[in-house]
């Protein structure tokens, strides 16, 4: 008798060699066909036939027969239920072939699953939608959790993953939460590793839910996203998933990138809280807590579960300080991502950060010995910053000396001057001296190598003399001398970088002038003095004027015909219930906001409004003076030095604490302010309070894209389901009608500026405008980019026309079919009346223009619509002109008006943002506020939203992602 193949897929490797010697296939089929009996032993058999069958393409009849003797005598095996499946589905049995199908999903192996299941099985077979139209969702559910139950525990493959997260959001699915619930259960208990893999598709469903009003389907749904493991077959996350994320699978990867904004970051509007918010409600929510604790402790080297047990505790009440053995397995680096959730996203009445300090400084120093970060770039640097703060509040000193020696000796590029200013800062607010001059050598050197090469940009100069002049506040007087000198360097490169273009170097004029007067260098800053009136003589910019006064200032405050004491300031530090004893702070500085060097006239200056007089170079005494009262102050204490902090003991309960500070060479003094202190918690008096406003309601957001670029244009089309971004050297169309948005083109190429602006026609094409092309023509341009399945490789590959203005504004129409011009002309003479210029462009590419004189006599701005009564009718504002713009058959026609027309709506949106974490809504028409909306997540730039109403609010975060909300309608 023959013997077949053992393994099934030399034997449908066989099938299919044999398939093309028809002949000799069509022998073997009439030979297997005359021998098999209906009994065990040709169970092989009888599946070869049935393959021989399929691959000849024999009739249907015969075919079921073959497939039928298979199905008899290979009733566990899945392939012979399905390859029937498929032959019913083909002949338009679809009950059958649902019946058939559910049959063979029951019996599947989903981890070791056979290689015709990838293509045949759902999702790509369309078996979901056949069951779904059957109305067979229970008997789904029942045959999908048979096969999770009978495949050995969290051994599930990517195919049960795909299965699992295309029933899980199914529209129907909450009205059934019975059917959810036994489905998830069985998840729970058998394949636990698949709720971390199906995280997005868990968090999204329960979103789904609670705006669908099923309030326990949310609940349920968050508590199974939350109680997934880390699957056996991928690294814990503190090995090489953080390093290299790309090969982690894709639910993995969104479960770690819900608590911030990257895999190793944590962020205040981290995802993964909405989770948390559904989970913990209802009576049950404490036992909830203890399953998670549960799990935890079963599974303890998995960080995303002990992350999550750590934050439901921490959420729902005091964090005990046992509880953080719950991490006691995990790595340091991991330890330290699940303190500092907890420090960014629990409530802090609830945590201990003193506790958890040990745990972020001990896992930050084993980031910073991480071969894994060193090489792939400066990751390790932003998770210092990150974290080093929060290290600060806890007041965890000797932990954040401990790490500066690692921090500083890792610094290494072009780019890591944020890093050394911020360990300089850090050095010397904890008066470690010894580390300033290491920091400073190595600032110098980086510096003096990155100028020997070459490789300064504008922003590298500015950036390192904002770090310089922030450094030079807090650092030690040695120390201010050389940082001092640094900047003076990189002002010098400066000037020698830019010959012609000076209006960058204005701010850095003043980042230079701030950093010489804290160092009281009076001779460095008589030399940029000069400079700055060189840069004047040559055509500088009228910055450069505000600059040379300041500077001159800033020369006769270091060089005063009198003599001038600082002012002493103190103030008491009491942190209740820490254990940590009383501070007493003290820093003697000069106020300039009444003197006639007024720093707040400078926008943005890190000096403030004082200086530390760390140039004037005779020792002062300065006496510490406390009391009940402001006119009964007693000597407390005397100290030494501009500024620092004591341990007190002797201090009153409460009361007024002063100082005063003398020249030993003059006995001049100068008093400071009393200011009142008390080492108790403020206790609420007997008065009715006032209330409070309530605060504005918080809405959700839903992703739907990320961007690589800052977004300097918009446009998002009313009529039809496209989005077109525009940011310095990208261009990119979405399309809208999914979320998240499906992107349609990206057009990367560093001839797209920040000032070129995007509009839409049609669906197919974006229209880019240049207002100001490279060559410097008077003349703009318009590409036509399609969105096609062959976008182009540069804007200037893609088709072109000319617009005769330089600068312009861009209106369209209110049906979308037509875009308007309109910029100012060059004026006939001094102070004439300027002329306006109208181009229409239709979705023929071709343009119609017109020029109009107008009564304008000063540029004030460009001309825009300010309303439209047809699609081929506007009225256009010309700095207070107004004209009638008609489209004709015969071109284009303007009409002057002698008033403004009775109501005239205005155009500015009603979306703004107030602060990024605060979105309002204002009257179109008066500007007053309406409404306010708090933001999960802050944002930047500006609002986009559609003209139309009920569309959401777009909104770009400080990482580039597009973000929406959807106030409520009656809001």
């Amino acid at each position: 008798m023959l013997t077949p193949p053992a393994d099934k897929k030399k034997l449908d490797s066989w099938v299919n060699i044999m398939a093309h010697r028809p002949g000799q296939s069509r022998l073997i089929y009439d030979w297997l066909k005359a021998e098999i009996k209906p009994t065990a032993e040709y169970a092989a058999h009888a599946h070869l036939m049935a393959s021989f069958a399929r691959a000849l393409k024999l009739p249907e009849e015969e075919l079921a027969t073959a497939e039928q003797m298979d199905l008899q005598l290979n009733k566990d095996d899945p392939e012979a239920w399905l390859r029937r499946a498929i032959s019913y589905a083909r002949v338009g049995k679809e009950g059958w072939a649902v019946d058939l199908f559910l049959e063979a999903l029951r019996r599947t192996n989903l981890a070791d699953t056979p290689a015709f299941t990838w293509a045949l099985a759902p999702p790509q077979a369309g078996w979901l939608e056949r069951v779904t139209a059957a109305g067979r969702m229970d008997d789904l559910a029942s045959s999908l959790g048979a096969a999770l139950q009978n495949t050995p525990a969290n051994t599930a493959q990517n195919i049960a993953a795909d299965m699992v997260r295309m029933f899980i959001p199914r529209e129907d699915n909450p009205a059934n939460l019975a059917r959810l619930n036994r489905l998830l259960q069985v998840l729970l208990q058998h394949q636990r590793h698949l709720l971390l893999a199906c995280f997005d598709s868990l968090s999204d469903a329960a979103a789904t839910a609670e705006r669908a009003g099923h309030s326990d389907t949310a609940t349920l749904l968050a508590r199974m996203a939350l109680r997934g493991i880390w699957p056996k077959n991928i690294n814990q996350p503190g090995n090489e998933a953080f390093a290299n994320p790309d090969g982690m699978p894709h639910g993995v990867n969104k479960a770690l990138t819900a608590w911030g904004g990257s895999l190793d970051d944590v962020g205040p509007d981290a995802s993964i809280m909405a989770l948390f918010r559904l989970a913990l409600r209802g009576d049950d929510a404490q036992e909830f807590v203890d399953d998670l604790v549960h799990d935890a402790r079963l599974f303890p080297k998995d960080e995303q579960l002990v992350s999550c047990a750590l934050m439901a505790q921490a959420l729902r009440g005091s964090l005990p300080p046992t509880a953080f053995a719950l991490a006691d397995k995990l790595d340091d680096a991991a330890q330290m991502r699940a303190a500092w959730r907890l420090c960014m996203l629990a409530q802090p009445s609830n945590i201990s950060l003193k506790a958890l300090a040990p745990f972020m400084a001990r896992g930050l120093g084993a980031v910073f010995q991480d071969k894994r970060y060193l090489e792939n770039g400066q990751r390790h640097f932003l998770i210092g910053t990150r974290v080093l703060p929060w290290l600060e509040k806890a007041g965890a000193k000797d932990e954040i000396l401990g790490l500066l020696p690692l921090l500083v000796k890792s610094i290494s590029g072009e780019y890591t001057f944020i890093f050394l200013g911020y360990y300089a800062v850090l050095a010397a607010k904890y008066e470690a001296a010894d580390m300033m001059p290491g920091i400073v050598e190595k600032w110098q050197a980086q510096c003096a190598h990155v100028l020997k090469e070459g490789h300064e940009s504008q922003g590298w100069l500015n950036g390192n003399l904002i770090w310089l002049c922030r450094t030079i506040r807090y650092a030690d007087s040695a120390s201010v001398t050389a940082l001092a000198a640094l900047a003076a360097d990189i002002w010098d490169a400066s000037l020698k970088r830019k010959s012609a273009v000076w209006d960058p170097l204005a701010e850095s004029a003043g980042w230079l002038s701030d950093s010489l007067l804290a160092a009281g260098d009076l001779d460095r800053l008589k030399s940029q003095a000069a400079d700055v009136a060189r840069i004047l003589s040559l055509g500088g910019e009228p910055g450069f004027a505000t600059m040379a006064s300041r500077i001159q200032k800033s020369i006769e405050f270091l060089d005063p015909t009198e003599e001038r004491l600082p002012t002493p300031h103190v103030w008491v530090e009491y942190l209740p219930g820490d254990g940590r004893p009383t501070r007493v702070h003290w820093r003697a500085a000069f106020d300039l906001s009444g003197s006639a060097l007024n720093l707040r006239d400078y926008p943005g200056s890190p000096v403030g409004t004082e200086v530390v007089p760390r140039f004037m170079h005779e020792p002062f005494e300065l006496q510490i003076f406390a009391g009940t009262f402001p006119d009964t102050l007693h000597p407390l204490l005397a100290v030494t030095g501009l500024s620092g902090s004591i341990e007190c003991k002797d201090l009153p309960a409460a009361g007024w604490i002063s100082a005063v500070l003398r020249s030993p060479r003059t006995g001049a003094v100068h008093w400071g302010r009393p200011v009142r202190f008390s080492l108790h918690p403020p206790v609420i008096d007997s008065q009715k309070p006032v209330a409070a406003p309530a605060p504005p309601p918080l809405l959700d957001h839903q992703q739907v894209a990320s961007l690589a670029f800052p977004i300097t244009s918009w446009f998002l089309a009313e009529t039809f389901p496209r989005a077109a971004l525009c940011g310095r050297g990208h261009l990119v169309v979405f399309d809208t009608s999914k979320t998240p948005w499906v992107e349609r083109l990206h057009l990367a190429d560093p001839q797209i500026t920040e000032r070129d602006r995007v509009f839409m026609l049609d669906p197919d094409a974006v229209r880019l405008f240049q207002p100001q092309p490279q060559s410097q023509t008077p003349e703009g341009r318009i590409f036509l980019v399609p969105c096609g399945t062959q976008p182009p490789a540069r804007l200037q590959d893609c088709a072109q026309a000319k617009v005769p203005f330089v600068a312009a504004n861009v209106e369209l129409s209110p049906d979308g079919s037509a875009v308007v011009f309109m910029s100012l002309l060059s004026s006939t003479g001094y102070h004439k009346p300027f002329q306006m210029g109208v181009a229409w462009m239709d979705g023929s590419e071709s343009f119609e223009t017109a020029v109009f004189q107008t009564s304008v006599k000063l540029r004030r701005a460009l001309p825009y619509v300010a309303s439209w009564s047809s699609p081929d009718t506007a009225v256009i504002d010309s700095c207070g002109a107004f004209c009638q713009l008609h489209r004709t058959a015969d071109g284009l026609e303007i009409k002057p008006l002698s008033e403004a027309p009775a109501a005239v709506p205005p155009s500015m949106s009603p979306w703004h943002l107030k602060y990024p974490d605060l979105l309002v809504r204002r009257d179109v028409s008066t500007g007053s506020l309406l409404h306010a909306y708090k933001l999960r997540q802050k944002t930047i730039g500006t609002p986009m939203g559609w003209k139309t109403p009920g569309h959401p609010v777009i909104l770009q975060t400080a990482r580039h992602d597009l973000i929406s909300v959807l106030p409520a309608p009656s809001e």
